[in-house]
Parts: structure tokens; sequence; C-alpha cells
């Protein structure tokens, strides 16, 4: 199981293509609710309705219902269109917030620590 931060687990294939912080705010724009958002999470692991409702414990009719509610709030009317708009989201999000160093030896000076004397200039 990958690690928990904040109440949110993405599984593995989610995990590869967005960040927590990507996914979050895909979310947040897509107004999906927590279920929908769980629910897209298991389409990325290209997981039947069925297995999905045994996953989270609930029937097909509500897995269904709730794909009805993400096609309706997205504007789609498949899958396939479905995860399109995601990827589309995410790239938007992207293009649109400037790039942020994730190594360590960089994420000092973006956050206006100070240097250190091993710290090359």
């Amino acid at each position: 199981m990958p690690p928990r931060s904040d109440g949110l687990i993405l599984n593995s294939k989610v995990a590869h293509l967005f960040t927590k912080t990507d996914w979050r705010r895909i979310v947040l724009l897509l107004r999906l609710s927590n279920r929908e958002a769980q629910i897209l999470m298991h389409v990325f692991e290209d997981m039947k309705d069925l297995a999905i409702a045994t996953d989270l414990c609930i029937s097909t009719h509500t897995v269904h219902t709730h794909f009805e509610r993400m096609y309706r709030k997205l504007g789609v009317r498949d899958r396939c269109s479905l995860l399109v708009r995601v990827f589309e989201t995410c790239l938007t999000l992207r293009a649109r917030s400037p790039r942020v160093a994730t190594s360590s030896k960089h994420a000092g000076r973006l956050r206006g620590r100070r240097r250190t004397a091993e710290s090359p200039r």
C-alpha cells in the first residue's frame, strides 16, 4: 500500500501518473465528490464495475450512478472521454502553475532559506 498522507492514498497507477497535489487540484477543479474520486482512481486501475463495487463495498448500481454523475459534471459520454478530460485538466493545471524544483538540493532555495557554507552558489 502506498504511504498515507493527509488521508489521501493514491493507487499505484494513479500515483505514477499524478502527484498527490495534481490529484487534489484535479478533483477540486472538476468538483468531484470523494466517492467519485475513489471510483475514478479505480478506473485508472482498469477495474470493471463489479470489481469497483466489491472493493468499495457498494452495489454496482451505485457505481453506475456515480459514473452518470461524473459524466454529467464533465460533459462526457463514456469512460474513455472521462479519462481524456482528467488528463486534459492535469495538463492545463501543470501549464498554469509555476515550476517547482523537487530535489531537496534546490528546494531550500525556492522556499527562501538561507544558504549554508556547503551549498553551491
